[in-house]
């Protein structure tokens, strides 16, 4: 049997990892990575605390600094293993019913998201990835304005110097420069997605962790993040397929129990209003054909770090000409592991596929056809579509998931010759 997934949850810091899985009860883990904004990781886990070791103070864990800690949840099915979930714990919560019953549920945020509530200097480096990189530093390593207060958590490093490095890794190969000197100084949160990764435009996906090696300190903690940026299309792209079993299910296709289709009105953009900060010129891109049809749909940042008011310009055109039409599509989609065991082929293809659904490196951002016979349809149809929000639901019995999708025709950049991203009807060069 080719089918197979377990899940390992441990909590910690550098000096190592504690497994907690067997008191796990129920987990959440949400992921979003909308373009133009810095994507959010976040989970929620149940654990039983009936025999008290979860109680502060008197329980075997009592002692624990819950929120100078990580929180790691692993997939594994046979020899691939990923992360699915590594973040900082910022809320911990006891109920108890009575003297014998009780559950403590543990919130957790990615980093990235955790590194933007505090107020840091803005970087000087042009290359979006470093960036980002220096600002979340930033904020872990103590090298805010010295009259604000800095993240002091999470403790992970083995030196007041060095806390937490960060590495994002450009998963499109274009990264877009930006111009600095148009940062603003504030909280890091804020010119993330106000004023860099919305001139790219591009996405970014909190990912995993490492320990590695930093300014030449060794056993440092290293968040990692995976950048999309304009190009949209991944250097080396994940392919999935989802069917509907209409009719019968082919190797690697992932069977789904759900789908929810809908018209795009809420990606609908054919004016966008793009300003630097202090720039009096305020280029505005339109789509006129589109506004006859629809009435004005805006979109406005207007305190972008672009490197140039030509580039401006490019963004403009980027937002109004990838998404000034309404499309009838699939908006979600849902499988489950009980789905696939029961109805993909046991060849490994597609269970690798599920896994690489989980991992978040993989899962959103990457393409994915789906094939479905809508109701009163007589043929099934397919749509190009790519994943931006992944929300997993897991416990003893089951692993859930749900994704918001998007149009891949609008989200995608032309391949030559591709058969759904792109293709010539003639030889040019004839």
């Amino acid at each position: 049997m080719a089918f197979a997934l377990t899940w390992k949850i441990e909590f910690g810091d550098i000096n190592g990892l504690t497994d907690i899985t067997s008191y796990v009860q129920q987990m959440n883990m949400d992921l979003s990575a909308e373009l133009a904004t810095c994507g959010r990781g976040s989970a929620q886990i149940t654990i039983n605390n009936d025999g008290g070791q979860f109680t502060p103070t008197s329980g075997t864990y009592g002692s624990t600094d819950w929120f100078s800690k990580a929180m790691i949840i692993t997939a594994t099915s046979g020899a691939n293993t990923g992360i699915v979930f590594a973040g900082m714990i910022v809320d911990y919560q006891i109920t108890m019913v009575n003297s014998k019953e009780s559950t403590v549920t543990i919130n957790c945020l990615d980093a990235f998201s955790l590194g933007g509530k505090t107020f840091a200097r803005a970087p000087t480096n042009p290359d979006i990835s470093l960036v980002i990189e220096t600002a979340i530093e930033r904020t872990f390593n103590g090298q805010g304005f010295a009259n604000f207060q800095v993240i002091q958590t999470p403790t992970l490093g083995q030196s007041i110097s060095y806390y937490s490095k960060v590495d994002v890794t450009n998963a499109t190969g274009t990264n877009t420069g930006i111009d600095p000197t148009y940062i603003t100084y504030g909280y890091v949160g804020d010119w993330l997605n106000n004023q860099i990764i919305a001139s790219g435009p591009g996405a970014l996906i909190p990912t995993d962790y490492v320990i590695g090696t930093y300014a030449g300190t060794p056993n440092v903690w290293i968040w990692n993040a995976t950048l999309i940026d304009r190009q949209l299309n991944r250097t080396s792209p994940t392919l999935y397929e989802f069917a509907d079993g209409s009719s019968a299910i082919t190797t690697g296709q992932i069977p789904f129990s759900e789908i929810a289709t809908g018209f795009t009105v809420d990606d609908l953009t054919n004016e966008a209003v793009i300003s630097r900060s202090s720039n009096q010129s305020v280029p505005t891109g339109t789509n006129d054909a589109s506004q006859k049809l629809y009435g004005p749909r805006s979109r406005s940042y207007t305190n972008l770090a672009a490197s140039s008011s030509t580039y401006q310009s490019d963004i403009s055109n980027f937002w109004v000409n990838r998404y000034g039409s309404i499309q009838y599509l699939p908006l979600e989609i849902q499988t489950s592991y009980a789905v696939l065991k029961g109805s993909a082929v046991d060849d490994g293809v597609a269970m690798l596929e599920f896994m690489q659904l989980l991992w978040p490196s993989t899962a959103l951002w990457n393409r994915i056809a789906i094939k479905y016979k809508p109701t009163g349809a007589t043929s099934t149809q397919t749509n190009q579509m790519i994943a931006t929000r992944r929300l997993i639901t897991a416990d003893p019995s089951n692993t859930t998931i749900r994704l918001t999708v998007k149009s891949g025709a609008d989200n995608q950049s032309f391949e030559l010759d591709s058969s759904t991203y792109g293709i010539l009807d003639t030889n040019r060069l004839a």
